[in-house]
């Protein structure tokens, strides 16, 4: 009875209508990929969970409900954070320590990062670095993405998967119409990625391309959110497939 009743009240277009300006759908950043009309599953729960004080998939407060089956996004990613653009003095820092192999200069990174913008980066379950091409690994003697996931760990306390690490695909597996990552859906990985928050932490993002198409390996695993952790993002207009590293 209740049910039925819950039903025809957001079968009412006013109604409906009221819901849509006073209470939220997400948080602002859910709310950007929610481009469909939300469903009538969805607008029952929102009735529901109208008490709520927290967005079911970010975390963030003071918001009620998002509809995930509904969204529609360019992007497999749900959000990307960075610290700074291409312009900030961060950046000769940033190219000493993910190009050149000076590690000591992400500590400086990562007191930027702590004192500027942390608290803006949405709650996640677990970190997963970014896989690197083994070339610039071997060069640069680590891998700058898993040293700033360590750093972060420490700080949030939240834990980081190394499984993906050697996942990053050959160059000439980069092509715009296939997925790059070929990960295998083994049991154990499942299990430590399925129905968790992710943010992938990247030193810089020229190009959305690759991280973009790791985010569906790791939705393909079971992965409720995936979101960006980048320190330096530098917009490269001229093409969508070139490599993180420049």
């Amino acid at each position: 009875m209740i049910k039925l009743f819950t039903e025809e009240i957001l079968n009412y277009r006013p109604i409906f209508e009221f819901l849509k300006i006073f209470a939220p759908c997400a948080c602002l950043i859910c709310n950007q990929r929610q481009k469909d009309v939300i469903c009538l599953h969805c607008q029952t729960s929102l009735f529901r969970e109208i008490s709520s004080k927290k967005c079911v998939i970010c975390a963030n407060p003071h918001h009620a409900w998002v509809c995930k089956r509904c969204s529609v996004a360019h992007w497999a990613f749900d959000a990307t954070h960075s610290l700074s653009s291409e312009h900030s003095r961060l950046v000769p820092l940033m190219k000493k320590f993910h190009l050149h192999g000076n590690l000591k200069q992400s500590k400086g990174i990562f007191l930027a990062w702590e004192k500027m913008v942390s608290k803006e980066f949405s709650p996640v379950d677990l970190l997963i670095p970014m896989p690197e091409p083994l070339s610039a690994t071997q060069l640069r003697g680590y891998q700058s993405n898993l040293e700033m996931t360590k750093l972060l760990s420490r700080s949030r306390n939240i834990p980081y998967l190394t499984a993906l690490l050697d996942s990053y695909p050959e160059a000439s597996m980069l092509a715009p119409n296939q997925s790059p990552f070929q990960i295998e859906l083994n049991p154990s990985l499942v299990h430590s990625i399925a129905h968790l928050r992710i943010g992938v932490v990247g030193n810089l993002m020229e190009s959305e391309y690759i991280y973009h198409h790791f985010a569906k390996a790791l939705k393909s695993l079971g992965a409720l959110w995936v979101s960006n952790w980048i320190m330096i993002r530098v917009p490269n207009k001229k093409t969508q497939t070139c490599s993180i590293l420049s």
